[in-house]
């Protein structure tokens, strides 16, 4: 490895780093670890790119030259990918490699997106069950288990996904997190989402409530968006909607309107909010 600092001056600046042995040249870093504010354009050839993923000794550097290989052909990058999801430790990192590898559908890359979904980190884990827009068979026993994750939004998302991939399923899944309830109520929301059979049931009237002025922004805003995913709506869903309208925190009076809008496209729906 050899480095050289200078001063830039000037609008162009010509810097020379001798070679006198000719070696051949791994990568190159200009500004190694980001140390300076500044803004670059560095075009390299694509193995210049993979050696500084795998050996430049800064995370910094090593996630610029991921975040490069995007735009590269699955065929060219996969090998190193693998390489470098072996190795990488910080959640950033693996996160962007499941996501380039997301599309592919060999056994390798399949096998590290299901590494993923076994993550210790929860963001490396919700990021590769987010790849994973269609469960295989042999990943549905990875995510059943996070039924039992440590993180409310991985349950959910397990939840939904385990769902609409094995419907004949679902009471099961159902069953098993009844009882949970998440930030915000975010979790119990979508399992009542999951479980809605008729207007005026149990479950109908539980959801409806979530939307009034008996909960936080959030929670109402969550149940006012599962209402539009049902597309329903009745007097009391309709007077907490209203309500929410004329508050004063625009994170909850916003998504009110858009509801409102919405609903008010239908003619039955909007004979009711005229009412």
């Amino acid at each position: 490895m050899d480095s050289k600092r200078e001063t830039v001056e000037g609008n162009h600046y010509m810097m020379d780093v001798p070679n006198p042995s000719g070696k051949a040249i791994d990568y190159v870093l200009f500004d190694p670890n980001y140390t300076v504010l500044k803004s670059v354009t560095f075009d390299k050839p694509k193995q210049e790119w993979h050696a500084q993923a795998l050996r430049a000794p800064n995370m910094l550097d090593r996630y610029e030259a991921l975040v490069a290989m995007r735009s590269q052909s699955l065929t060219d990058k996969k090998e190193t990918l693998g390489k470098m999801f072996k190795k990488e430790k910080f959640h950033v990192m693996k996160e962007e490699i499941l996501s380039q590898l997301s599309s592919d559908t060999s056994y390798q890359s399949q096998f590290m997106i299901l590494e993923g979904i076994k993550d210790k980190d929860a963001s490396v884990r919700a990021a590769a069950m987010q790849d994973m827009a269609r469960i295989p068979v042999y990943a549905k026993t990875a995510f059943e288990d996070r039924l039992d994750d440590s993180s409310y939004s991985i349950i959910e998302a397990a939840l939904v996904k385990l769902c609409a991939n094995f419907p004949e399923n679902k009471s099961q899944y159902l069953q098993k997190t009844d009882k949970l309830y998440g930030l915000d109520n975010s979790l119990r929301i979508t399992w009542l989402q999951l479980s809605w059979q008729k207007p005026d049931d149990k479950i109908a009237n539980e959801l409806i409530d979530y939307t009034s002025t008996a909960f936080d922004f959030r929670t109402r805003y969550t149940a006012f968006k599962a209402l539009e995913a049902l597309n329903y709506l009745d007097i009391k869903s309709t007077m907490s909607i209203l309500d929410a309208t004329l508050s004063w925190n625009g994170r909850l009076a916003n998504p009110a309107k858009e509801a409102l809008q919405y609903f008010y496209k239908q003619m039955d729906k909007k004979d009711l909010i005229d009412n």
